[in-house]
């Protein structure tokens, strides 16, 4: 879900295919992802009067720049 919206700047129920699923760029770019948990983000998603689907990001350039993060909050 972080690939596609990286790539074409976009994610639809139309990305939910074998034709884009087949997209070498997607594997490349999947294996230089690094996914983490965020204890917080799981702990607000649990209880189902909340069901938060908060999320960040972070990323880092070739060059070794550090973009600043990235985080969406749903309260």
């Amino acid at each position: 879900m972080v690939t596609i919206p990286l790539i074409f700047g976009r994610l639809t129920t139309g990305d939910y295919t074998d034709k884009v699923a087949l997209d070498l760029q997607i594997d490349e770019l999947r294996a230089k992802i690094i996914c983490t948990e965020e204890k917080k983000y799981s702990a607000e998603y649990h209880p189902p009067n909340k069901r938060s689907i908060g999320n960040a990001i972070m990323i880092e350039l070739k060059d070794g720049t550090v973009l600043d993060k990235a985080e969406i909050k749903y309260s």
